[in-house]
């Protein structure tokens, strides 16, 4: 099994957001795995920062601003974390900070790069769907509905979110490189777009049963939830364009 490192970005406001607590959470969680976890961290406070390292994690100050820069630039800093330990041709495993559950599934999502696939876009089960607050799962079943539609990659769940990568000559130009803006896209959601530029069969998917964070669901189930619904709109209203433009362009 190749080493996998897991990469995330975060930017908190303080360390009372209850995103960070579930961030702790993912990084213990992944250290016990015996994973390494790379962390490009943009956030003003830096205490943050410094939990983080605390936990174990390697933190990167994030360099440029957005979301497309950072995630970059957290793949080139796992890329580098391989080569340092002689291990080039390793798995970068992308997912947002605050899904802590993920990392129990990591062995099974990262199982098909072993035979032949470069990335691996894990499915959420009907079990794991149930887990979700209703407002996000008709926004999210709506922009995969869209990806299915627009790229002809059918049964994938690329809003899910965590993706894991291959980390081939190939693969690390995308990481570190892709550029959606070159397509007329607006460059947020890297992890999603890049496996459109490459074949079909290359492209695994493996079913998991993730837990959404039930404390974060309740939060955003919450009468105060008008910024979340307004992301969620816009989140959908995004990647159902981007779909559409960089389907044609794959």
């Amino acid at each position: 099994m190749p080493e996998v490192v897991v990469v995330t970005t975060t930017f908190y406001g303080s360390t009372a957001e209850p995103r960070f607590g579930l961030t702790c959470k993912t990084i213990e969680l992944a250290r016990q795995a015996g994973r390494v976890v790379v962390v490009v961290d943009g956030s003003p406070d830096p205490s943050i920062a410094d939990t983080f390292r605390a936990l174990g994690a390697l933190v990167f100050p994030q360099e440029k601003p957005g979301m497309g820069a950072s995630r970059r630039q957290a793949f080139g800093c796992a890329i580098q974390h391989l080569r340092d330990i002689g291990e080039p041709k390793g798995v970068v495993f992308w997912t947002e900070p605050e899904k802590h559950d993920i990392i129990r599934f990591i062995p099974e999502i990262v199982e098909p790069l072993e035979s032949g696939a470069l990335v691996v876009i894990p499915n959420r089960s009907q079990a794991s769907w149930k887990t979700y607050p209703e407002f996000q799962v008709v926004s999210e079943q709506a922009a995969n509905a869209a990806y299915a539609r627009h790229t002809g990659r059918e049964g994938y769940d690329p809003m899910f979110g965590p993706v894991a990568f291959l980390v081939t000559p190939e693969i690390e130009n995308l990481l570190l490189n892709f550029d959606p803006e070159k397509h007329g896209v607006p460059d947020t959601y890297v992890q999603h777009y890049i496996p459109l530029f490459l074949t079909g069969e290359t492209v695994a998917s493996v079913e998991v049963d993730f837990v959404y964070p039930p404390d974060q669901r309740e939060q955003e189930e919450s009468a105060d939830n008008e910024e979340i619904r307004k992301k969620r709109a816009w989140q959908l209203e995004t990647l159902v364009k981007a779909y559409e433009i960089l389907g044609k362009a794959a």
